[in-house]
């Protein structure tokens, strides 16, 4: 919801002008004419006049009397003016503000000033402060404070230029740090871009030193198996050897339909490998298989492999060990 203030057909209620003069007044209390404050044996009088209090203006119309209490001992009294915005105010009867008189045995009483203008409701200013003995008031003091505008806007301006000159001598010896810390930075980031840039030079000049020398002897390598193809000498099991196509012949069918001997040969007929299963546990699934490998003629045998096969409770392979090369 959005309320105009100062705007046509709109009200202005008494916290939005509260609310101004704190703010304009810069939170100061004081009185702005008349309210001489007097006192005789029993009483104290606040003459006819006007005070703000925590943006709020106040009039005493005629010559307010405070009466003090009777005492047995003697008290410290501070007359007070209170705003309680808790009380409700009738168009008749103005219940908000009013004089009274604390008490205390030792001291003289502490006020309470909340911020009315952030949802406190009790603020209060003092007048004057005296001592009450059995007999009479004794050591009165006015304590009314004049509001001066031109006071209060001094103050300000005073202030002001004292915040101000604070502002800019922190920032002027921040900003002497910033560039320092800006000159060794930049220093520092210059060093160690020289620094880093030798160290990787160095770094990659000595690796590509590495890998030159590891290139050349793999190549000088390669050449030589390349050389063993060409004149037919490379038949070591192991050694380099262009890539093979195998033809496959199945034999020796059991009833579950399983092949348990495999030979695979090369384009030219000859016998590169047989696989052969055996040893058939009560599940019919054979435990071992062994293949063997030919050289390039086909007869000679070039090694045998021996893998020791183990099954789960649903025969499916687990592993198949090699036990013998």
């Amino acid at each position: 919801m959005i309320r105009g203030i100062t705007f046509a057909d709109q009200l202005t209620t008494s916290d939005d002008f509260a609310h101004l003069q704190h703010k304009w007044f810069n939170g100061v209390s004081g009185v702005t004419k008349g309210c001489n404050v007097t006192a005789d044996n029993d009483n104290v009088y606040v003459a006819p006049g006007y005070f703000l209090i925590a943006g709020r203006l106040v009039r005493v119309v005629g010559t307010e009397t405070i009466v003090s209490e009777v005492v047995e001992v003697n008290k410290y009294c501070t007359v007070i003016f209170e705003i309680d915005l808790s009380k409700t105010n009738s168009s008749t009867v103005f219940n908000q503000g009013y004089f009274k008189i604390l008490s205390s045995m030792d001291e003289y009483p502490t006020l309470t000033q909340e911020d009315l203008d952030a949802d406190g409701t009790v603020y209060q200013l003092e007048f004057a402060r005296f001592i009450k003995t059995t007999t009479a008031i004794t050591e009165f003091e006015s304590r009314i404070v004049p509001l001066n505008v031109g006071d209060v806007w001094e103050t300000l301006n005073e202030t002001y230029n004292n915040y101000k000159t604070e502002f800019d001598t922190y920032f002027e010896g921040k900003n002497i740090e910033i560039e320092t810390l800006m000159t060794d930075l930049t220093n520092w980031i210059t060093n160690e871009k020289t620094d880093l840039e030798t160290e990787w030079s160095q770094y990659f000049t000595s690796k590509q030193t590495e890998i030159d020398t590891e290139v050349d002897g793999k190549l000088a390598a390669l050449d030589a198996e390349i050389q063993k193809v060409q004149d037919g000498s490379l038949v070591t099991v192991g050694e380099f050897k262009p890539t093979v196509t195998y033809s496959t012949y199945k034999i020796n069918q059991d009833d579950n339909g399983v092949y348990t001997k495999v030979t695979y040969k090369r384009a030219d007929g000859s016998t590169y490998k047989v696989s052969e299963l055996s040893n058939a546990n009560d599940d019919g699934n054979y435990t071992t298989q062994t293949i063997t490998y030919y050289q390039a003629n086909g007869t000679t045998v070039d090694k045998t492999e021996v893998y020791t096969i183990t099954y789960n409770a649903d025969g499916d392979v687990e592993s198949e060990v090699l036990t013998n090369a």
